[in-house]
């Protein structure tokens, strides 16, 4: 961090260490890798969320709009899941998070490949592969 940064960050931060909080202690510093995987995790699970709990209106533009975007955004948050990023950065493995369940795998490896779509520009796929019956 900058000084500036830090300055602002130890300001905001001053009330919880008063209260007894222990800024980045020693022994946790694998554990605070993890913290990025949470903040992934839960990003995909909001935006996939919202989808799911908007109706897709194709005759409204800004209603395809958000769904689109909130639909890339949960499958960009969720495939960084499991994505190496570098030494020492923590990864999730699909083969043990799906082990005992074919129908996730199933999903999982469907998010997968949109993530892996060029720029996502043919997630128009994924409509297509839609049933009949679930498209508005």
């Amino acid at each position: 961090m900058e000084k500036s940064d830090d300055d602002e960050y130890q300001k905001h931060m001053a009330s919880i260490v008063a209260d007894g909080f222990t800024l980045n202690p020693p022994g946790y510093e694998r554990l605070s890798q993890w913290t990025h995987m949470l903040v992934h995790i839960t990003n995909a699970r909001a935006n996939f969320k919202w989808v799911c709990d908007h109706p897709t209106n194709l005759g409204d533009l800004d209603n395809a709009l958000q769904q689109q975007a909130f639909f890339i955004a949960g499958v960009m948050a969720y495939g960084r899941c499991y994505a190496s990023s570098g030494l020492g950065i923590p990864m999730l493995d699909a083969k043990q998070v799906y082990r005992d369940s074919k129908a996730g795998m199933d999903v999982h490896e469907r998010l997968i490949e949109l993530r892996n779509t060029p720029r996502m520009r043919d997630i128009d796929i994924w409509n297509r592969r839609m049933p009949e019956h679930s498209r508005a």
